[in-house]
């Protein structure tokens, strides 16, 4: 496994050794102050600053959490950042272990500029230990920027990363004119921050950098794939003579996609100042941000107000084979927006196939399914063959509307609109007329799903037949049972033994009987907007694996909000070890 892979993308300082000479001259090793003065003002373009606290104690945690090949890394920070930037020992010598590593991010035109400062006990011993004796690499040259010395690579030395000293502290980037940008404001300004306490990564993403750079970055990418998008169209059309879509206009979907680029946009340039933070302890990597808006009545704003939130307890309610689960609230009136917009967006989309009357049912099924559901709603999926199933569960105000809202949506398979691209994508469904379940006070529908042939469109048929070779169909049943405040919904092979074991199990049988996926769940708090929970090592490894969760959330604070990710120790070693496997 590559060390590179692992070490540089959590400490930022491996960056990306950039190819290319620097041929320079040899010249007499220049004098370095000893301090660096008074802080300079943020540069153009910065987007995002961050700090190491100490850095030695941080590089300890990421190899115990890694474990396996890591720990056949350098042992300590000095070795580590000597070994990833090829210095002599002498050089490592005097790197500071446990003074906080300071760097900073800044978007220009279209490239990035990133520098880390190292501090060193002395700048002037580091630039000799880097420029002097026979096996040197490096000629030291004043730069025009005040008080920067570059560390050049001498002629025939291996290409590397662009090095400077300014003050105390040996600043790294990519390429020189990277060094002349932001060295300053790294060696200047960030030291003279107090670093955060408690935290192994402190990072704040800049306004400026947020509302400016990287929202026009967002905002030329986005051009892009739409022009890409719209040029796919009109070839399209051009190769079938001109003719309308078979099922959809194209054209619709974009614009939709359009308008939430905007809308995501115009929050990002409303934000003030992002704080974030990653801690590395006992419960594995913990990284957690603030977002607050930079003004009360702009787009961040009115979304944080917008949010709904409360505890993500209705996790833990799920069936303990769950693998994958997600949690969302909304408000009653985002419940009903929603419904109406999605039921508009359907008439666009399938302009001129979806007859009025059918146009009804669908404004139907989603008014009602929104005005019976709560401001919850749990998911939870068990992809494992033979374990196959999916289950929701959800908040009542109107148990009525909810039950006709979910009859009205299972009927929608059967119009024509909706029923030919279903069937040329995935293969022909059959929904079954409701029946009650006795004894469990809830229904049950069956569904027949005939996959296409082998060899035709998206799909296949299963075991690989012959090609045209008629598939096999795949039957499940849809059960749902809705109480007065909460409702259960599963499909599985065994539609009713499923609801069962949503509706009826007991505790031990849930997801919250895991103790470290209850405590992750319930460190969330009770402002808790959406959260995301995954078990991949039980997902691989089977139901008696160790569950291993991840999670990611968001939730609300005050007039902002917040989002935290975490990763328990063993799937932050999976996760490294996948990275490293697929780094070259």
């Amino acid at each position: 496994m590559p060390t590179r892979a692992l070490a540089g993308p959590l400490l930022a300082l491996a960056l990306a050794a950039a190819p290319g000479c620097r041929g320079c001259d040899e010249r007499a090793p220049v004098e370095v102050g000893a301090s660096a003065p008074s802080p300079v003002p943020e540069p153009a373009g910065l987007l995002a600053e961050f700090v190491v606290p100490k850095p030695n104690g941080t590089w300890q945690k990421v190899r115990s959490l890694a474990g396996g090949p890591a720990q056949l890394l350098p042992q300590g920070f000095p070795l580590l950042v000597a070994s990833l930037l090829g210095l002599p020992i002498k050089a490592a010598e005097l790197i500071d272990s446990d003074v906080p590593l300071v760097g900073a991010l800044a978007v220009e035109g279209a490239g990035e500029r990133l520098v880390a400062g190292v501090h060193v006990r002395d700048g002037a011993r580091f630039v000799a230990a880097l420029t002097e004796g026979a096996e040197a690499r490096y000629a030291a040259r004043p730069d025009a920027t005040p008080l920067l010395t570059l560390l050049e690579a001498r002629p025939g030395a291996a290409p590397g990363p662009a090095l400077g000293v300014l003050g105390n502290y040996a600043l790294v980037g990519r390429e020189a004119e990277a060094l002349r940008r932001l060295g300053p404001y790294v060696a200047r300004t960030l030291p003279t921050r107090p670093p955060p306490e408690g935290d192994d990564l402190g990072l704040v993403a800049k306004r400026q950098g947020l509302a400016g750079a990287l929202r026009g970055r967002l905002e030329g990418l986005w051009a892009g794939v739409k022009a890409a998008l719209e040029a796919g169209e009109r070839r399209e059309r051009a190769r079938h003579g001109g003719a309308a879509p078979t099922f959809a206009e194209p054209a619709a979907a974009l614009a939709k996609a359009d308008a939430a680029v905007a809308d995501l946009l115009g929050l990002l340039g409303d934000l003030d100042d992002v704080r974030a933070a990653v801690v590395l302890d006992e419960r594995g990597v913990r990284a957690r941000a603030a977002l607050s808006p930079a003004g009360g009545g702009g787009p961040a704003g009115r979304a944080f107000a917008a949010m709904a939130a409360g505890p993500a307890s209705p996790l833990l309610e799920l069936p303990g084979d769950v693998t994958l689960a997600l949690l969302t609230r909304d408000s009653a009136e985002a419940r009903r927006r929603d419904a109406g917009a999605q039921a508009k967006a359907l008439s666009e989309l399938f302009a001129g196939r979806l007859p009025e009357g059918d146009g009804r049912r669908v404004d139907e099924a989603l008014a009602l399914w929104a005005a019976g559901r709560g401001d919850w709603l749990a998911v939870g999926v068990n992809p494992a063959a033979g374990r196959r199933a999916l289950y929701a569960a959800s908040a009542v105000v109107d148990a009525d509307a909810l039950d006709r809202g979910v009859r009205r949506l299972l009927e929608l398979p059967k119009v024509p609109a909706f029923a030919a691209p279903i069937a040329q994508w995935a293969g022909a469904l059959r929904v079954g007329e409701a029946t009650a379940l006795e004894g469990a006070g809830g229904s049950l529908v069956r569904v027949e799903r005939r996959p296409l042939a082998a060899g035709r469109g998206g799909a296949r048929a299963p075991g690989g037949g012959k090609e045209g070779a008629p598939a096999e169909p795949e039957r499940f049943e849809i059960a749902w049972a809705v109480g007065p405040a909460r409702a259960s919904f599963a499909a599985a092979a065994d539609g009713r033994r499923a609801l069962a074991a949503l509706a009826a199990a007991p505790a031990a049988e849930r997801l919250g009987n895991d103790s470290e996926v209850r405590r992750g769940v319930e460190a969330l708090g009770g402002e808790v907007s959406f959260a995301l929970l995954a078990l991949p090592l039980r997902a691989l490894g089977g139901a008696e694996g160790p569950a291993a969760p991840l999670l990611l959330a968001a939730g609300r604070s005050g007039p902002g909000a917040w989002v935290r990710c975490e990763a328990a120790p063993l799937a932050a070693r999976a996760l490294v070890a996948l990275l490293s496997e697929r780094t070259p």
